[in-house]
């Protein structure tokens, strides 16, 4: 799960992303990849447009493309990733 809390007003990234995972294998890593995973979407967010962000079906379709590469190419993993977008 993908937490981003967005301001529908001037469509800025407020918070986040957050992320919620299960089902890796070795706890001891479960930090280490959570960080690299919050920064390559930080990241991967970072050359947004701001219209993209203001379109949710868009913003969610980028942060499935985005974390689903970067976890299969560090696990071998096609994972189910599920974006929140919250507006504040």
């Amino acid at each position: 799960v993908c937490v981003l809390c967005v301001d529908p007003h001037t469509s800025k990234l407020i918070a986040g992303p957050d992320l919620i995972y299960r089902g890796l294998a070795y706890e001891r890593q479960a930090g280490h990849f959570y960080d690299e995973a919050r920064a390559h979407l930080q990241e991967a967010l970072g050359g947004v447009a701001r219209e993209e962000l203001a379109d949710w079906a868009e913003l969610r379709r980028l942060v499935r493309r985005s974390l689903g590469k970067f976890v299969w190419s560090r696990t071998g993993r096609r994972p189910i990733i599920l974006p929140v977008v919250v507006e504040v």
